[in-house]
């Protein structure tokens, strides 16, 4: 329980020093409320006034988690899940739509690195990476238990995870903060590749 709580805090150290937004929940019954709370406070700091619309993908454990019920008061938020098989869907007429007009992805996680604050997701075809792309803002749902304590462990948790299986995800994405580059003038740009605020919502 000690080491967990160390790992968790030193994730957070990481993850907020590189800009990102940390929220946490002491345990399942509270994830809907600090979800909302997180939510709600990413969305008036950096989108316009008006109706949101949120793509969604979520780890099987909290699988039955009512988004829509959640964040559907908020703002007029409408919830859209992310379909099996999106990855070929995404490319097609309706999908690019919605994905063009999301301001909000919100994802599960593979892993995090607690001596970096980075976030693992992996490509599949439930767990598509688009929501962590496109939108403006990005909020990952992090259970505490996939809190490694280096990018090195994460990896090693993939392998095992996938061997029995015989074959690894596609791409496995590693998150560190949110998108920034100072490659233009030696300005420091944020948002650029991808969105331009991140929040990590940790739960037990």
């Amino acid at each position: 329980m000690i080491e967990m709580e160390a790992l968790r805090n030193q994730f957070q150290r990481h993850f907020e020093a590189l800009g990102g937004h940390w929220f946490y929940a002491s345990n399942s019954e509270r994830l809907p409320v600090v979800l909302a709370s997180a939510y709600q406070a990413m969305a008036d700091r950096y989108l316009p006034d008006g109706p949101l619309q949120v793509v969604y993908w979520l780890n099987s454990d909290i699988s039955g988690l009512d988004l829509e019920g959640i964040l559907g008061p908020i703002r007029g938020t409408q919830c859209i899940s992310w379909p099996q098989g999106g990855r070929q869907q995404a490319v097609q007429g309706r999908w690019q739509d919605l994905l063009a007009e999301s301001q909000v992805g919100i994802t599960g996680a593979a892993w995090a690195a607690a001596d970096t604050g980075t976030v693992a997701l992996y490509a599949s075809p439930s767990t598509g990476l688009l929501p962590s792309l496109l939108m403006p803002i990005h909020i990952i749902l992090l259970n505490q238990n996939r809190i490694q304590p280096s990018v090195s462990d994460g990896l090693k948790r993939l392998y095992q995870e996938n061997q029995a299986e015989g074959r690894m995800p596609p791409l496995v994405k590693l998150i560190t903060g949110p998108s920034m580059t100072a490659d233009i003038e030696g300005q420091l740009v944020i948002g650029v590749h991808g969105p331009s605020a991140i929040g990590v919502v940790v739960y037990e």
